[in-house]
């Protein structure tokens, strides 16, 4: 029996975070970059992070939670924005831009 059926949730590392955004923020930064947009840009939302375990507690606040360990290429913590991207970045109010590399 698997640990979901069993009661329990599978949880990889207390640690571990995510990102969370709600359908009508990723909704709203959609049609925001649709009017925004030169062309080849990312957009990404500043949104926060939570703990996996915290997650867990608000779906399922009287299940057992069971730790798994880390899956191999797993993180503990995302990051959004690597290095390669910074010189390219602009943040905003409530979102962030990376413009292609190839403008310079």
């Amino acid at each position: 029996m698997s640990l979901v059926h069993s009661g329990a949730l599978p949880i990889t590392d207390t640690r571990m975070t995510r990102f969370m955004i709600t359908l009508e923020q990723g909704v709203e930064l959609v049609w925001h970059a649709f009017e925004d947009m030169q062309g080849g840009e990312f957009y990404v939302k500043k949104i926060p992070s939570m703990k996996i375990l915290d997650i867990a507690k608000a779906v399922a606040p009287e299940a057992e939670h069971e730790i798994i360990g880390i899956r191999p290429g797993e993180k503990i913590h995302k990051q959004m924005i690597g290095l390669e991207d910074a010189p390219h970045t602009y943040k905003y109010d409530s979102y962030i831009k990376i413009l292609p590399a190839i403008n310079n």
